[in-house]
């Protein structure tokens, strides 16, 4: 008689592979029941695709209704007495194993009111973003700073239970009463509250937008306060009695160079308002970023550059007694270019002969490059030769492999 003693169901989830195990396991006994000493273990395995990416969840501003990120959307405003909305987007960044649940509120308490408590995400929705509005039901004197944080999340899986979507800062509560120009970037991408673009052409966005209906057209200018470093997509904002409260962003593409000249700070600035209206006419704008100068917004451009040498050949062959020749020489070339002088000093590293003389000598020590807009400032982008030449001697022949510090010397004695 045959007869299956027990039924156990496992699973194993592997962190770091898109790969999860669930066996079901029978454990059946092929002698009399309780004579368990004939046994065969034998299983049905499934395997299913699970994204163990990395953890955590993203938010962005939302203003055009679509679920994706897009870096033009940088508008962090919402007007007093709940007179409209700000929406944001919110999703996961990798596949919880258990709901995920994770509470809302706005700071200071009281200042505005998010259309839900909280939002959870399941395995099969955790990159689907979901919609936090936020409203601001109060009558503010100034323009306000508010966010809207996020509370430990609450789920079964141990990797996001505790877990803290970071504060959403920098969203100005608008003071309709009185007329302001208000500018507003995503501070929160930073620990400096900067915009940050990159010599690769990532953009950075910062948005504009009035707070009462002007009596005539508001032209703001905008520039790059170092357009080596980032470019604006538009030389000036117009808003108009149709167009005041709408928001409009002004795209900042950083500048590719060259240069290795490290990662640099610059300026997205904005002119005082330019109109008949007297209120708005010399306006000041105001803006969410505590630390930027008057006018502007602070703003940081990756460098792409890493140092970079070519030398060519990278070995060379030699022999006494032979002249100076092609066969005798290498080049040495930046590929980019510095942002100061660099000096590459250039020594033989070989075994001296019997009579203390080195084995073969170089036709320079240093090699020196300078920065500039090269080949008509600078010469960091022309080549620079350096000779190496054997020194004859009566020894036996040998074969000698000399380096410096740069270049890779071989020559035969």
């Amino acid at each position: 008689m045959k007869q299956i003693r027990g039924l156990f169901l496992s699973k194993m989830t592997q962190v770091g592979t898109p790969i999860a195990l669930i066996s079901t396991i029978f454990l059946s006994s092929c002698g009399p029941i309780g004579d368990l000493t004939d046994k065969m273990l034998f299983g049905i395995t499934e395997f299913f695709e699970v994204n163990r990416g990395p953890l955590g969840a993203v938010v962005w501003p939302d203003g055009d209704g679509n679920d994706d990120a897009d870096d033009s959307e940088c508008n962090y405003t919402v007007p007093e007495n709940g007179a409209g909305t700000l929406v944001f987007k919110i999703k996961l960044t990798r596949q919880p194993t258990d709901d995920v649940k994770i509470p809302i509120s706005v700071a200071p308490e009281g200042m505005g009111m998010i259309d839900k408590s909280q939002v959870v995400f399941t395995a099969s929705d955790w990159d689907q973003p979901q919609t936090i509005s936020l409203t601001a039901n109060t009558d503010v004197g100034i323009n306000t700073l508010v966010s809207i944080k996020f509370q430990p999340a609450q789920s079964k899986d141990q990797d996001y239970n505790l877990f803290t979507v970071g504060e959403v800062k920098g969203i100005v509560i608008l003071n309709n009463d009185s007329p302001s120009i208000v500018v507003t970037s995503n501070i929160n991408a930073r620990p400096d509250k900067k915009i940050e673009t990159s010599e690769d052409g990532k953009r950075g966005c910062a948005s504009v937008v009035l707070t009462t209906a002007p009596t005539d057209d508001v032209t703001i200018g905008v520039s790059s306060a170092d357009t080596t470093e980032g470019s604006v997509s538009v030389p000036s904002l117009t808003f108009t009695s149709g167009n005041w409260s709408m928001p409009q962003p002004v795209l900042l593409t950083g500048a590719d160079d060259p240069l290795i000249d490290g990662d640099i700070d610059y300026d997205l600035h904005f002119n005082n308002g330019s109109s008949a209206d007297g209120n708005y006419s010399g306006r000041q704008p105001f803006t969410n970023q505590a630390n930027a100068a008057a006018n502007d917004v602070a703003a940081y451009n990756l460098d792409n550059d890493t140092p970079a040498v070519q030398v060519l050949p990278l070995t060379r062959t030699v022999n006494e007694g032979a002249g100076v020749g092609a066969a005798n020489r290498f080049s040495v070339q930046l590929l980019k270019g510095p942002a100061s002088i660099v000096t590459v000093p250039v020594s033989v590293d070989s075994m001296p002969t019997t009579d203390g003389v080195d084995r073969a000598t170089i036709g320079t020590t240093l090699l020196t490059f300078t920065p500039g807009d090269c080949p008509s400032v600078g010469n960091w982008c022309t080549a620079q030769e350096v000779t190496i030449t054997p020194n004859d001697n009566d020894l036996p022949p040998i074969f000698r492999r000399e380096s410096c510090n740069l270049l890779c010397i071989s020559y035969r004695a």
